[in-house]
């Protein structure tokens, strides 16, 4: 009995982290992995947006989120810089995943972009990440069958130390999927 206990308690920070990991914010500001760009908005955030679709995302990049999430990107390691915005963006979606973790990824061609209260001009292809927690913002379809579709995400506007901006949905109605 004392076993299974002691067990129980040492499990329990890992349960914490994964369960914020997804639904809550980081625990500090990415401090491993590239830095944001200094920009303004809207002057030079659109040339700071992605220009091609990343990678596709394999079982391969999904699979060990679970760990990955909450160990590294919750504590900094290539995790998030809060930028204070929340922004909404418009767009086709180019690829979506399910990831272990509990988000599902969701990678944008945009069509507009609002940044607090500006608008960024898109004016050529440009393309923007959502990660959406599961835990706190149902979508319609499976991640596969989004592609193609039109959505609508609002949500805060952050750095991922991976290299990118993303717009992480904090609750139900932040995701609009136009079938």
């Amino acid at each position: 009995m004392i076993q299974r206990a002691s067990l129980r308690w040492s499990l329990a920070p890992g349960c914490v982290l994964m369960l914020s990991a997804c639904c809550g914010q980081p625990l500090v500001d990415g401090w491993v992995g590239p830095s944001p760009p200094k920009i303004s908005i809207p002057g030079e955030l659109p040339a700071a947006l992605l220009a091609e679709p990343l990678p596709r995302l394999t079982w391969w990049k999904t699979w060990p989120g679970f760990i990955t999430t909450p160990m590294f990107k919750m504590l900094g390691v290539f995790g998030w810089d809060q930028t204070g915005f929340e922004a909404t963006m418009e767009g086709i979606v180019d690829q979506a995943a399910w990831s272990t973790d509990g988000f599902t990824t969701v990678d944008v061609r945009l069509s507009n972009l609002r940044v607090g209260e500006t608008p960024v001009p898109i004016l050529d292809t440009r393309f923007l990440r959502a990660e959406i927690c599961c835990h706190a913002v149902t979508l319609p379809l499976e991640p596969d069958d989004l592609v193609s579709h039109f959505i609508v995400v609002s949500g805060r506007f952050v750095w991922d130390r991976d290299g990118w901006y993303e717009i992480h949905p904090q609750k139900e109605g932040d995701v609009i999927v136009k079938r």
